[in-house]
């Protein structure tokens, strides 16, 4: 039999191939042509016959393929296949040897050095941008920290120009009340001075009025002896006058007086009147003071720390002619006395939730209620930190020990908005590309019978330093998506599962290997724009396939974050990397990170039922 030759030679869709792969792209094992192909007499013609090679008879298939024998997936009868890595040796080849090339820059070592240089350029922007952000992040404390003072300042000025005011009004008052003190000590003194002038003149007015009372006495006595006349004279007497009640307690009434005669005249002075009425109470009547109801509370003049409120009411009615007295028109009292920061409130466990896996090691989640939330400067853990947040493990089996002995496979039952992304930068090599798309069309045909709508990114990079500027929004022009960015949609979001599949499956051979950087920031947010088109009772998940060599790790970082807030982010890092990539790509996946990393060291692993099997149960925890 003549050599295996892996080269797709000149022939149409590769219809000139005549290599010794055996083997499809999912690892499906090839039918013998001389058993499968209908048409016997075309067989040599066609480079057919007693083998299982793949091949493109006629180039009526995009590539070469073959049919196949796998029992446990009927609905595969054929399938693409790749031709065999040109460094392996094929079946009845023999090894061939390494010749050490010259050191000379050909078209792929630029190219490589290329995408190496603009790496390094977007990792010192990425130094740039978060010195940046570090500046203005300080500045604005700083302005924050000076408004503050300068509040508290204003604040505290405030409250000094009110106290000199209430100072300025206390001093005025006493000032008042002083002069009011002492007129009325002068007018009190005068008073005094006037009521004893009047008594004195009173008293002196009684006694000359009983002097003269009692010298006509004398004079009557000794008339009555000078004409022989007995002196026998009483002079009637009276008692004091008697009160009754005033008939009005103010504004003018009448009193009765009355009086009793002690001692009957004799020859003397006649009774005076027993009764009279007089005037009484004829002062003006009290007038009492009258307020009107509360006002509402003011607002509390501090939101914590302990403050003051107060509320107030008007005279409706002053006080007049000795008249009750005005109560307070003013009230205040305390407020908000509780402290300024305080931490939150953490109340208990809640119920774990179902497991998020059926197989491959899913995870039971629960979480914390905060029943009180903080205030000022008082802190609460995350959200999702370990105090708030608590997993346990479940579904430990693998995923093949859930399959019968005819099957190879998951299939999805989920219903759930799926964006496979895929890396096809230099460092992933074409290889690692080609076996990512060959996983990829696999995992599709898990969910082709399934509520699941999918949409696959092919995404590298830019290949200039003013593409990346473009691409990554310091230009104000637009760049191309697929010629300046490295970004090209497979397909976009539909439910036509199988169509994507082969879309998949179609695209390495129309557009080629992009071989470029690796802006996975851009096509985080690609893929979280396209899922909000999405099925809002659906789940959203991403899945990006990549060996996780962003050219910005910042922006990475801050992509991941805005798309998890709206849907579950999978990584699945391809070929060996060190131990600080991987926790990294932790803090990049949603939680739990267990639940949301499939790490396959060997690009040669993608396609095989253990590692599509493992990423189905992460998209799908509804699988059988």
């Amino acid at each position: 039999s003549e050599p295996c030759s892996e080269d797709m030679g000149n022939g149409t869709n590769g219809s000139s191939y005549r290599g010794c792969q055996t083997h499809t792209i999912h690892g499906h094992i090839c039918k013998d042509w001389s058993v499968a192909w209908p048409d016997q007499d075309s067989l040599d013609e066609y480079g057919l016959g007693e083998h299982s090679f793949c091949r493109n008879p006629m180039g009526e298939k995009e590539t070469i393929w073959c049919f196949t024998t796998d029992p446990g997936d009927p609905n595969v009868t054929w399938e693409y296949c790749q031709p065999l890595d040109e460094n392996l040796p094929s079946k009845g080849l023999s090894k061939s040897s390494c010749t050490i090339k010259a050191c000379k820059l050909g078209e792929a070592t630029c190219s490589e050095t290329r995408d190496r240089f603009l790496s390094m350029y977007g990792g010192i922007l990425d130094k740039y941008n978060q010195l940046t952000e570090d500046i203005a992040d300080i500045t604005a404390s700083c302005d924050k920290s000076k408004g503050d003072i300068n509040s508290e300042k204003g604040t505290e000025g405030t409250r000094l120009r009110e106290a000199e005011g209430d100072l300025a009004d206390a001093t005025k008052q006493g000032v008042e009340s002083e002069q009011e003190e002492q007129q009325a000590t002068t007018f009190d003194e005068f008073l005094k001075k006037e009521y004893a002038h009047q008594m004195k003149e009173c008293c002196d007015n009684r006694n000359g009025y009983m002097s003269q009372l009692c010298g006509l006495k004398k004079i009557r006595a000794h008339l009555y002896q000078a004409s022989g006349q007995e002196a026998k004279i009483t002079d009637c007497e009276v008692s004091e006058w008697t009160d009754a009640p005033c008939s009005a307690s103010c504004e003018g009434g009448t009193q009765k007086r009355s009086r009793s005669i002690i001692a009957p005249p004799v020859n003397g002075t006649q009774c005076p009147p027993l009764e009279m009425e007089r005037e009484c109470n004829i002062h003006k009547c009290p007038i009492d003071c009258q307020v009107g109801v509360w006002s509402e509370w003011t607002a509390c003049s501090a939101g914590c720390g302990g403050g003051v409120r107060t509320r107030l009411r008007h005279v409706t009615v002053e006080p007049r002619y000795d008249g009750q007295a005005c109560p307070e028109e003013s009230e205040t009292q305390q407020c908000n006395p509780e402290d300024c920061n305080r931490d939150c409130e953490l109340g208990d466990w809640g119920e774990w939730s179902g497991c998020s896996k059926l197989c491959h090691v899913g995870h039971r989640s629960r979480r914390v209620k905060v029943l009180l939330e903080a205030k000022g400067q008082g802190t609460c853990s995350d959200p999702d930190s370990e105090e708030r947040l608590g997993f346990e493990e479940c579904n430990k089996e693998t995923c093949m020990s859930k399959l019968s002995s005819d099957r190879s496979y998951l299939e999805c039952r989920s219903k759930v908005d799926v964006v496979l992304v895929i890396d096809g930068s230099g460092s992933v090599t074409k290889q690692g590309f080609d076996q990512s798309m060959n996983m990829t069309s696999r995992l599709l045909a898990n969910m082709a019978g399934a509520d699941v709508e999918v949409g696959v990114l092919v995404f590298g990079g830019p290949k200039t330093e003013e593409a990346l500027d473009e691409c990554s929004g310091h230009l104000t022009t637009t760049p191309d998506w697929w010629t300046d960015c490295g970004m090209r949609w497979v397909t976009h979001l539909t439910r036509n599962v199988r169509r994507a599949m082969t879309s998949t499956l179609q695209w390495p051979y129309r557009y080629g290997y992009p071989g470029s950087t690796s802006l996975i920031s851009m096509a985080l947010a690609d893929a979280k724009t396209e899922l909000e088109g999405g099925r809002t009772d659906a789940s959203s998940v991403v899945v990006i396939v990549t060996d996780a060599q962003p050219m910005s790790p910042r922006m990475t970082a801050k992509a991941a974050e805005d798309l998890k807030t709206s849907a579950r982010l999978i990584w699945v890092p391809i070929g060996p990397t060190d131990p600080g990539t991987d926790e990294v790509v932790k803090t990049w996946a949603s939680k739990p990170w267990q639940d949301n990393i499939v790490k396959v060291g060997d690009i040669n692993l993608l396609p095989t039922p253990d590692t599509v099997n493992a990423i189905t149960a992460s998209v799908c925890p509804e699988a059988m």
